[in-house]
C-alpha cells in the first residue's frame, strides 16, 4: 500500500508567487482541523516547512529563520506549521504520493516543484569513477560542491564503520531482530535497551535508522535505511550526495513505509540533539553577523558549551554527549544514552522547557525571565541556573565587555542594555552620563551600572545584573532541532558545501582552544592524502579507520 501524502499550500499574498508547503498525512490533517488535539506529528510527513518564489512551477528550498519571523511572525516553527495548516489549502497527491522516496527531488536546480517519481541515476564519468586525485594538487582550487571531490572523500577518507558503531551502539541481535516490532516488545523499552547482548552485528537502532541525502542541485531524498554498514557505504559512494543526515529509529525500516498502511511508519527512538547556530547571536555580536563568523565571535559558542555540557552530565545524569562542529557557524550536540533515545516529544519538549532561558524574538527586549516577584523582590535564581550564572559572569567580562565591546556605541549597544534595567530613575542617570560622554567604553558603562547596583538595597537592579548576563553568555537554543524525534540532522564528517570544512567532534574540555578558522577543509586533507601517497601505491582507503 502506498502511502499517501499531499501538500499543504500557504500563500501570505494572493497576488504573489510565493508559496509555503508543508507535506502531510491528508487523513490525519482533515481529522486535525477539527479536532487541534490531533498530534501534529501524525498530521505531518515531515516536521519541516518549505518555500517556492515561483508558485507551483518554482523550486522548492527549506524556509529560513528570517522567512518564519517575517512571514509567520514567529520563530518557532511549530507555531509556524499551524499557521500554515490552518490558513493553507489541501492540494492534491496524484503527484507527490511517494514524496521522500529514493527518486524524488526537492528543489532541485533542474526539476520543477511538483514532486513525482523519477529514474534518478547518478552518472560518473570515466575520471570520477576511477576516485582518484592527482596525488598534489593546488588546495585553492577545490571546490567543495566538486562531485569527483566529494566522491574521493567518501571513497578515501569518510569514516563508514565508527559512524556505524556510534549509531549501532554495538548493541546486538538478540534482542532487536530485524523481525522484532517495538510495539510488541513485551517491557518497556529502556529496559529491553538495557538486556541487549554486545555485538557488532546492525541492530536496530541502524538497521530501521532513516538517512536523508541532498544531491547536487539540491534534490533531497529521504527514508533511505540499510542493512548493513557496507550497504550504506555502497549508496553514499552510487549517490555522492553533497551532505546527509540522521534521522530517527523508526518501528519498521523506513525504507519499507510504502508496504505499510498510512500512519504505521512512526519515530521510536532519537538521540537528544541540540543546535546552537551563531545566527542567534547576531544582536549582540559585533564582530560578524549573519554567516560569517570568526574566532572572536566563536567566544559566544565556546560559552554556550561550558554551560551546556555540564548541566547535561549533572543535571540529568547523561554520560555519552558527542559535540560536532557544523562546518560553518556552529555546533551540534548528539546525547546518545538510552535513556536520552527514548525520551518522548513531550518529554524532550519538557526538557527543552528546564534548560531554555533565551526566548523572544527581536521585538522583544528582555529575553531571560526566570524569576517570580515575592513582597515587590524578585526571586532568587535556581540553583542549576545559579551555576550557569557563575559559570559565566567572568566570560561576560571578556567576550561582551572586552572583545565585542558591546555597549561602545548607542543604537543597539547601551540604549538595548538601558531596556534591561527596570527602575527608571537609573536608567535616566546612566543615559544623561553616557550621552555627556559618548566615547565611555563598554567596561566603563558597565562599572557605571554596577556601582549603582551596589548601592540598591532592593536586590532590584542585582537581579537585573544577573539577568542581563545570562541574556548576553547563555546557550541560545534552536528549540525546534530538540523538540521532535522525527528532526533530522547533518550527519558528522560531512563537509559543509560552503565552506569545504569537515564537521569534526569537538572536545567540550577544550572547547575554549576551538578555532573554526583552523578545521581543515576537504581540499586540504585531500592534498594530505596526496602528499602521503606520493611515496605510497596511490590507493590509501582510510574509510573504515
Amino acid at each position: 500500500m502506498v502511502k499517501s501524502v499531499n501538500k499543504v499550500v500557504y500563500k501570505p499574498d494572493s497576488q504573489s508567487t510565493d508559496e509555503y508547503i508543508a507535506m502531510v498525512n491528508p487523513e490525519e490533517y482533515k481529522k486535525w482541523l477539527e479536532d487541534k488535539s490531533v498530534p501534529l506529528v501524525n498530521v505531518v510527513d515531515a516536521f519541516e516547512i518549505f518555500y517556492s518564489g515561483q508558485g507551483a512551477q518554482g523550486h522548492l528550498g527549506r524556509v529560513s529563520k528570517q522567512q518564519l519571523e517575517t512571514v509567520f511572525n514567529t520563530k518557532n516553527e511549530t507555531d509556524a506549521m499551524e499557521i500554515l495548516l490552518k490558513n493553507g489549502s489541501l492540494q492534491s497527491a496524484e503527484k507527490i504520493k511517494q514524496y521522500g522516496d529514493t527518486n524524488q527531488s526537492r528543489g532541485s536546480r533542474n526539476t520543477s516543484t511538483t514532486l513525482r517519481p523519477t529514474t534518478l541515476k547518478f552518472q560518473l564519468s570515466e575520471k570520477q569513477k576511477t576516485h582518484a586525485l592527482p596525488p598534489i594538487f593546488d588546495v585553492m582550487e577545490v571546490d567543495a560542491s566538486d562531485p569527483q571531490v566529494t566522491l574521493s572523500f567518501y571513497k578515501r577518507l569518510y569514516p563508514f564503520k565508527p559512524l556505524f558503531t556510534w549509531l549501532n551502539q554495538n548493541y546486538g541481535t538478540s534482542t532487536f531482530r530485524s523481525s522484532t516490532s517495538f510495539e510488541a516488545l513485551p517491557e518497556p523499552i529502556e529496559r529491553a535497551l538495557s538486556r541487549v547482548i554486545l555485538s557488532s552485528a546492525p541492530s536496530n537502532l541502524f538497521t530501521h535508522r532513516e538517512f536523508a541525502f541532498t544531491l547536487i542541485g539540491d534534490t533531497y531524498l529521504r527514508y533511505h535505511s540499510f542493512s548493513n554498514v557496507e550497504e550504506f557505504k555502497q549508496t553514499v559512494l552510487r549517490l555522492n550526495p553533497t551532505r546527509f543526515e540522521i534521522g530517527p529509529v523508526y518501528n519498521a525500516r523506513p525504507r519499507d513505509r510504502k508496504t505499510l498502511a498510512p500512519g504505521v511508519l512512526k519515530p521510536m527512538l532519537r538521540e537528544l540533539v541540540f543546535d546552537i547556530d551563531m545566527t542567534d547571536y547576531d544582536e549582540i555580536r559585533t564582530c560578524c553577523s549573519g554567516k560569517e563568523i570568526c574566532g572572536r565571535c566563536w567566544a559566544y559558542i565556546s560559552a554556550a558549551v561550558e554551560v551546556l555540557d555540564p548541566a547535561l552530565r549533572e543535571e540529568f545524569g547523561f554520560k555519552h554527549l558527542l559535540w560536532v562542529y557544523s562546518g560553518r557557524r556552529g555546533i551540534h550536540c548528539w546525547v546518545s544514552d538510552q535513556a536520552a533515545l527514548a525520551l518522548t516529544d513531550d518529554e524532550r519538549r519538557t526538557l527543552l522547557s528546564y534548560l531554555e532561558v533565551i526566548k523572544g524574538g527581536k521585538e522583544m527586549a528582555k529575553k531571560v525571565n526566570v524569576r517570580s516577584t515575592q513582597l515587590g523582590k524578585p526571586s532568587s535564581l535556581h540553583p542549576a541556573l545559579r551555576e550557569s550564572y557563575e559559570r559565566l559572569k567572568g566570560r561576560f567580562v571578556e567576550i561582551v565587555l572586552e572583545d565585542q565591546k558591546c555597549f561602545d556605541k548607542k543604537e543597539g549597544g547601551w540604549e538595548d542594555l538601558l531596556k534591561l534595567i527596570p527602575r527608571n530613575d537609573t536608567v535616566e542617570a546612566l543615559r544623561e552620563k553616557w550621552e555627556a560622554d559618548p566615547n565611555r567604553p563598554s567596561m566603563g558603562k558597565w562599572g557605571d551600572f554596577v556601582k549603582l547596583m551596589k548601592a540598591d538595597k532592593s536586590g532590584v537592579l542585582q537581579a537585573a545584573a544577573e539577568d542581563i548576563i545570562l541574556q548576553y553568555t547563555y546557550p541560545r537554543l534552536d528549540a525546534e532541532v530538540s523538540k521532535h524525534r522525527n528532526h533530522l540532522l547533518k550527519a558528522p564528517f560531512c563537509i559543509h558545501p560552503a565552506t569545504g570544512r569537515i564537521c569534526v567532534p569537538v572536545d567540550p574540555a577544550k572547547i575554549d582552544e576551538f578555532d573554526p578558522m583552523t578545521v581543515p577543509t576537504v581540499g586540504e586533507l585531500l592534498e594530505e592524502l596526496g602528499l602521503a601517497q606520493a611515496g605510497g601505491d596511490g590507493q590509501t582507503d582510510t574509510s573504515n579507520s
